[in-house]
């Protein structure tokens, strides 16, 4: 009883208390969605990826059937 009594005669920590949780809310909410922003970058990025192994073995047949004819 004794603590809500100190808490409700000194607003500064009320105050205090009150923004830090709700910009502690605002940070994690806003991180949720940059996380999930990330995700989707590095899946379109991972996506992207895949088209350049098959490119990379496609050039190293045509590198290996170009070396053989001229041998």
């Amino acid at each position: 009883m004794e603590l809500i009594q100190s808490a409700l005669t000194n607003g500064e920590q009320i105050t205090f208390s009150v923004l830090f949780i709700g910009m502690l809310l605002y940070v994690i909410k806003t991180n949720d969605a940059r996380e999930q922003n990330y995700r989707e970058t590095i899946k379109e990025l991972t996506t992207a990826l895949n088209g350049f192994e098959d490119l990379k073995t496609a050039v190293s047949e045509i590198k290996t059937k170009v070396d053989n004819w001229r041998v």
